[in-house]
This record gives C-alpha cells, structure tokens and sequence, in this order.
C-alpha cells in the first residue's frame, strides 16, 4: 500500500512562529439592496464609525429598497448603511442625462467627494451645461447626502471618469479621468493620441489648480492615482500605446501595465511599460509602509518579458510590488483555470486583501468550486505576496465583488449581483442588484491540532473504497480536476468504485467546514 504525500494542493498556509495557520472566513451575514431596474456597485467607503457609504449607477425609480426617485437615465444612488447593513439614508443625484459615478472619497469636513462622468445638461441638480459630448462632474456632499458644490469638467470632446480618484494632502482632490478632446473648454493641452490620460488637481472647493495630459499615440486608461510621499502622484494605468509621446517602451503585445510617477504638478519623472506575451490590465495599487508601490490586476500571459510565471488559466490575478524607481521587487500570478480578475487591493494589518471575480472551479489557488457565472473571490496574501486564504462566494449566475475593507470583527464585502437565491445568495436580484455581504474573522487553526489529528487516507491508489484516518472527526468532498463536486460524505469512507479510471482531489473538513487537508488520489 503506497502513500501519497500530503500536500497542500490548493491552499497556501501562513506559518507563524507560533505554527498557526489562517484559515478563510465564513460568512456572517449578507443584504441585497436594489430597486426594479438595474443598480450596480460603483464603490464603498468605510467611515470612522463602523457605517458605510454605498455609491451605485442606477437607473430604478421609488421601488424595492430605493426611497429615492431617478432624476434621467443613470442616476448616482447614494447610500449610507449601518454595520449589519441597514440603510441610515439615501440620495439619487443626476440630471436628464446619464451620470456614472465612478470613485468617492471623504472629505476632510465628514462629508464625501463623487467623480462621475456625465452628459448631462442643467437640469435635475446640475447646474452647469455639458461641455462637449461626455464631461467630468465632480460634486461634494455633506454628512447627509446633501449637495455643497459640483464643477463640470470637459473640453469639447468626450471626457470620462475614471476610478482613478483621490484626497490630497492639503485637502484638495486628485483625479485622472480620460479624453479625447482638442483645447477647449476646461482642456488646456492638445491631444497626443487617441485615448489620452487627463490629469486635474482640485482645490478643497472644486477648483482646477492645476492639469496635465498624458498618454502615448493609442489608449491609456487610468484606473487609480495615488498622492505619493514625496508630493507627487503614482498613476496605475493600462496602455494600448507604443513608444510615443509620454510612453518610453512599447505594448509587449496588446495592452500591458503603465505605471507613471509625477511630480508635484503633474510632470511624469518616470514611467514604466510592464507586461507579458498577452493582455494586462492594472487595475488598483496603493503604496506600502516602505513608500513602494504594490499593483493588481489581471493578465492572460505566460512567461514573457516582464512575467516570470506561466498563466494558470484564462485570466489570472497578478500582483507585483514596485519600489520607488518603478523597478519590479517580486510578482506573483494567482487563479484557477477559467478567469480570474482583480478589482481592488487594501491593506489588512501587515497583510492584504484582493477583491475580484471568477468563473475558476477548484484548480490553482482556488479552493473552493464555483456557484454559477462570476463568484466573488477574496483573496488574502502576506507582504510578500503568498496566498494565506481565498473566498468564494456566489448564486447561479453573475456576481462581482469590487470591494473589501477589514472591519473589527471580519471583513464588509460590496459588489453586485444578478442571481437568484441559490449558492450562497438567500435573496432573489430583482434585476441587477447591490450584495453585501459580512464576513467573519479569519480563523486560525494551530497546526500542532492537525498534527495530533494526523490525517491520511488509505489506500491510494484506490478502486473501492478510500478511508481517511484522523483523530478527529472529519468530513470530506470529492472533485475531479475540472473542479466538479463528485461526492460528499458526513463519515471517514468515501465510496469510489462508480467513479472512472483518473485522478481527484480529496478534501477534509473538521465538523465546522474548516479545510484541514488536501489530498491527490488515483483512482486505478
């Protein structure tokens, strides 16, 4: 009778000095707010109380959980909740157009600052006429959702906002939307190719300090700008541009990375192409205790030029850190074997959090099956980049989680979803929905626990019956390679004698669903 021996297939476990290990979260609780058209999560801010900012599209009129009515076509849907999610307030904002929000920040006086894109002429709380096809609109609030200022933002072209938004220290506001227009209006710069970077300081008031446009002769798309702490700016993009006007390298094959670093009035100091043999798109970084960068995003490459691992699946999560000159410190690709894409990243004690989507089942990094389309996946990773723990959550179709912030007691998770009850969802999307969800802390289990338990399984290869040995009592589930649930059982044997000639994976579970061990087996 051969062993195969234990590993850690799909999880990566952090050893501490004491031996502990992380382990993923369960949930706690979870909401769906929506009304009966379409509302989806543009992002969530955290405040200082344990409440949260909800900032949606949406184009649902008094229905459902909206108490607010829309205003034009795409509306912004403001909404504070409280820690277990309950509404606090609402406030739709927009005018007879369609107004996206894209990015929200606080503001220094307890309330919250929108960057939205808008075609919108005066009317409903617009005061200010377009400018061209598509405007930047920027608008302040109070503590209760209620309008201080707006500014409307554009040239004679289209203007769009991006993500890429955020506070400065003098207590002003930094943003990087997109354009493509000539110098008119508000656009002071001329083109320089077709989808141009457009960067804008704001005052504490709304007023242009100052601007700059930067790009190459294709696309560049800002996705998130950061104050760095020498008083310039970090830019995180992805750029489908050759080496041409700001850009110093070419695409690698698509679109790559382009990190850009300013100075304190917007003039690039350095800028960095990174990508592979395929597609790569950035989208978040934020800068480290050390003042270097750390990015995410997703790629579809192999090993190539600037990436050192080969694609685990259709898309991967990849995150690297930079230090202050631009220059790669380590990489990692993270996924399973479908597709994987990161949204966001944030900080979680020495450690850090990425939220995304996936179509994976079981495979790669991924330790648990898919519920439908696109499931939320969470994923937490050392400062090096191991991965620690990974969440799945889902219903029968499309979920997408794009954000995360730590909480005192777990994790607030913020996307959104069109699924039924099914999976992990207890509610039914009306059409296109917010879903929220709580989760608990992180558990960490001590690896000398698993050692008295001692937990193998025998015989493998197997034909009948496979037996898992444990001092304590355990559960277990059976997958083939693509990730397909092929059996659950509540005790120590686990029948195989139906299934066919190939390999699986065997997890085991203590009683409260917590992962202890995976195995690889044969079944001959």
């Amino acid at each position: 009778m051969s062993f195969i021996t234990k590993t850690f297939f799909f999880i990566s476990f952090l050893l501490t000095a004491q031996s502990a290990m992380a382990q993923a979260p369960s949930m706690d609780w979870q909401n769906t707010l929506g009304g009966s058209g379409r509302d989806n999560l543009a992002t969530m801010i955290a405040n200082d109380d344990g409440t949260f900012l909800l900032v949606s599209i949406s184009n649902s009129g008094i229905s459902g959980d909206k108490t607010v009515s829309n205003k034009g076509g795409y509306d912004t849907w403001l909404m504070k909740i409280d820690a277990l999610g309950n509404s606090l307030w609402q406030e739709s904002i927009g005018g007879s157009g369609d107004d996206f929000p894209r990015a929200a920040v606080k503001s220094n006086d307890g309330g919250y600052v929108i960057f939205m894109s808008s075609d919108s002429g005066i009317s409903g709380d617009k005061t200010e006429d377009s400018n061209g096809l598509n405007d930047l609109w920027v608008v302040k609030v109070d503590a209760s959702g209620s309008i201080v200022w707006q500014n409307t933002i554009g040239g004679d072209g289209e203007d769009f906002a991006r993500t890429a938004f955020d506070n400065t220290s003098d207590g002003g506001y930094i943003l990087a939307g997109i354009t493509r227009s000539t110098i008119s209006g508000d656009q002071t710069n001329a083109s320089k190719g077709l989808v141009d970077i457009w960067l804008i300081k704001l005052d504490a008031n709304g007023v242009i300090d100052w601007q700059n446009r930067i790009g190459g002769n294709d696309d560049d798309f800002p996705n998130v700008v950061r104050q760095t702490t020498d008083g310039g700016y970090i830019i995180g993009t992805f750029s489908y541009s050759d080496a041409s006007g700001d850009k110093s390298e070419d695409a690698s094959n698509w679109n790559d990375y382009w990190v850009i670093k300013t100075d304190a009035t917007g003039n690039v100091v350095w800028e960095n192409t990174i990508g592979g043999d395929g597609t790569e798109v950035l989208t978040d970084l934020l800068i480290t205790d050390t003042g270097n960068y750390l990015l995410t995003g997703y790629s579809n490459s192999n090993s190539s030029r600037d990436k050192t691992e080969n694609a685990i699946g259709n898309y991967d999560y990849w995150i690297m850190e930079l230090d202050q000159t631009g220059a790669i410190v380590w990489q990692k690709t993270i996924g399973g074997t479908r597709r994987d894409d990161a949204w966001g990243i944030i900080k979680d004690g020495a450690d850090y959090l990425i939220s995304g989507q996936s179509e994976s089942r079981i495979s790669g990094n991924k330790t648990e099956g898919n519920r439908g389309w696109y499931d939320y996946w969470l994923v937490k990773i050392d400062a090096s980049g191991t991965v620690l723990w990974d969440k799945t959550l889902g219903g029968n179709l499309g979920d997408h989680l794009f954000k995360t912030y730590p909480t005192s007691d777990g994790y607030m998770l913020a996307g959104h979803t069109e699924s039924s009850a099914s999976g992990d969802r207890t509610e039914n999307a009306r059409d296109w929905d917010l879903w929220i969800v709580k989760l608990n802390p992180d558990q960490t289990a001590s690896s000398n626990d698993l050692n008295r338990a001692q937990i193998s399984i025998a015989p493998n290869p197997a034909s009948d019956v496979i037996y898992i040995e444990a001092e304590v009592p355990t559960t277990a589930k059976l997958y083939d390679l693509q990730g397909r649930l092929m059996r659950a059982t509540q005790s120590n044997e686990v029948q195989v004698h139906n299934l066919t000639t190939g390999t699986y994976i065997l997890q085991v579970f203590d009683t409260e669903n917590h992962l202890l061990q995976t195995f690889k087996f044969l079944r001959e």
